[in-house]
């Protein structure tokens, strides 16, 4: 386990980390809320852009589902003739 924490320490975002970490405390920043809020308002934005698009792509489908199962009714009943 102390190979693996030594291992990340040394890498690049490790590295960057622990010169960024004494300035966030500094601040007095609670960076997990920050990132919170962040994701939170982007997902807002996300799925407030999809509400907004699916009633007419739900309109769509069925007023096609129905037109084809007109379509196809009508489609099989004179297949004979």
């Amino acid at each position: 386990m102390d190979e693996l924490i030594e291992s990340l320490r040394a890498s690049s975002p490790g590295r960057l980390w622990t010169r960024v970490a004494p300035q966030l405390e500094s601040w007095n920043l609670d960076l997990p809320s920050l990132i919170l809020r962040g994701a939170d308002a982007v997902s807002g934005v996300l799925m407030g852009k999809r509400c907004r698009r699916w009633p007419p792509t739900a309109i769509r489908f069925v007023v096609n589902f129905f037109l084809t199962t007109f379509r196809l009714f009508f489609f099989f009943r004179e297949a004979n003739e």
